[in-house]
């Protein structure tokens, strides 16, 4: 049925599946197009947003209208409920969808299940497992993460 709504509604889409795996000493990003995949092995203190802001940055074709996947319902939520308080990290993913909207002229982002036997989630979950244990590691943190992170642990210490 998922692959029937692609057909349908977003057949002339270009198609990027997002994932990030998380541990408390790694973080694995992963994106994956028709036409190409990154993956890197990062610090943990950063998202999935960045992830997506990377496969945005990396992976899109600006002629196209976009459609991004991710299974992160919390990304979803969100931006569901973006304001002016909302911690940096989603500041810069609103920013960026907006961005690309006005060059790709229509951008949507689109929840997706885990672990359903959706063939772009399980390509971008694979990657993005496999770099946890195999991957040179990149000592790289996203400026908004790291903002995050310090808000959320000042307001564990008060």
């Amino acid at each position: 049925m998922f692959n029937e709504t692609l057909r349908n509604d977003f057949n002339q889409y270009f198609i990027i599946a997002t994932d990030a795996s998380k541990s408390q000493k790694i973080t694995s990003i992963a994106g994956v197009s028709e036409f190409s995949s990154f993956a890197f092995r990062i610090h943990h203190t950063n998202s999935i947003f960045t992830a997506i802001c990377q496969a945005i940055d990396d992976l899109a074709i600006s002629d196209k209208p976009l459609l991004v996947l991710t299974d992160s319902l919390s990304v979803q939520l969100a931006l569901q409920h973006f304001s002016s308080k909302s911690p940096s990290v989603i500041h810069k993913l609103v920013h960026k969808l907006v961005e690309k909207s006005l060059t790709n002229n229509h951008i949507t982002l689109l929840w997706i299940p885990g672990h359903s036997t959706i063939l772009w989630n399980e390509k971008s979950d694979f990657i993005a497992k496999l770099v946890t244990e195999h991957s040179p590691y990149i000592n790289w943190i996203a400026r908004e993460d790291i903002l995050s992170h310090m808000k959320h642990n000042s307001k564990k210490r008060t």
